[in-house]
């Protein structure tokens, strides 16, 4: 079987479980294609010939033909609404995939007004979609879809439980440098606990911020994409902070970073976003914090460090956690499971 993936989202990550079924052989082939042909036509006059500018662009008339399974991740309430109709006029097989929460409309403005509110309900209903959160799965089988939870998975392969202990405590964090990711507050940390070290992964406008800080006792790794690489980052570290906070146009709605941290054994710290509030049970796998409170992160993060037991029991825990409701075996089987069904 071949599986066809069409989404307005560049980051192929959010699409780990297919990738794991094509390596296992479970599926013959999974065709990743991005819509955002326009920004592929910009990127090609930069100079990025590989850039798949002709592909995107003739992505909406071929998929009419097809006869394999559509993977559709495309925001709500957006203008791709018409051709999901269209889609699904013809009879094809598709899994709309989201991790929107709010489809009742109480953190998000219909940009579309009624009638593309309209269209899009009728999109979901009755069609098959794959929920990242709990929350996304109240909300869109609200409206008659039919929703299954399955969250993003980790690969307990790559990222395994760290079994050197550290002389000096390390402090990780992982992802986009940005204001939004709570990253100031985490520097603010590192410029109290001198004598703790602190590691910040990603790349971002607060990359330069980071890399000239003038702090002795925080490394700037920069991006690091190779998940094997990643993996050996993690297991140098002690603990994981992900202090986002909810914008007026973003919110963290899962946290692939928390999992991979909790795989490889770290305690972790995360703010109470929508994402995070699933993954954490506060204090038995980890603290959930407010966001945007610094004091908070730093009590919490104070009791962490003062209590090795305290650490030791998210670590445990938080590797549980990974291997019970995250395991990419698990998950690839539950998408496979919803792609064979009829």
């Amino acid at each position: 079987m071949k599986l066809k993936i069409y989404s307005e989202f560049s980051d192929e990550g959010f699409f780990m479980a297919p990738a794991y079924l094509k390596k296992e052989g479970k599926l013959d082939n999974v065709e990743f294609i991005g819509s955002r042909f326009l920004y592929y036509a910009y990127m090609r006059l930069r100079g990025k010939k590989t850039c798949p500018f002709f592909k995107s662009l003739f992505a909406p008339l071929k998929l009419l033909f097809t006869k394999d399974p559509i993977i559709l991740a495309f925001a709500p309430y957006g203008k791709s609404i018409y051709y999901l109709i269209l889609l699904k006029l013809l009879k094809k097989n598709i899994i709309y995939l989201t991790s929107w929460p709010y489809w009742d409309g109480s953190k998000y403005v219909h940009a579309g007004g009624y009638t593309r509110k309209f269209l899009w309900e009728k999109f979901l209903k009755n069609t098959k979609a794959i929920c990242i959160s709990k929350m996304a799965y109240n909300g869109i089988n609200k409206f008659g879809a039919n929703g299954v939870h399955i969250p993003h998975p980790v690969d307990l392969t790559i990222f395994t439980k760290k079994t050197d202990k550290n002389k000096k405590l390390n402090v990780l964090f992982v992802g986009r440098l940005l204001p939004e990711k709570g990253v100031l507050d985490i520097l603010r940390l590192a410029e109290e606990f001198k004598d703790i070290k602190f590691t910040f992964a990603g790349n971002g406008n607060l990359s330069s911020k980071i890399k000239n800080c003038g702090l002795s006792n925080v490394e700037y790794k920069g991006f690091v994409g190779d998940k094997k690489e990643l993996s050996k980052v993690y297991r140098q570290a002690d603990i994981f902070i992900s202090n986002s906070y909810a914008t007026k146009n973003w919110e963290e709605l899962f946290g692939i970073v928390i999992i991979e941290a909790m795989a490889s054994g770290l305690a972790v710290i995360a703010s109470d976003c929508v994402g995070p509030k699933e993954i954490i049970q506060n204090g038995e796998n980890g603290f959930l914090i407010h966001q945007k409170d610094y004091n908070d992160l730093k009590n919490k993060f104070s009791e962490l460090i003062k209590n090795k037991n305290l650490i030791r029991k998210f670590s445990d825990n938080g590797r549980k956690t990974a291997e019970k409701r995250y395991d990419i075996r698990i998950i690839s089987e539950k998408w496979m499971d919803l792609i064979n069904e009829n």
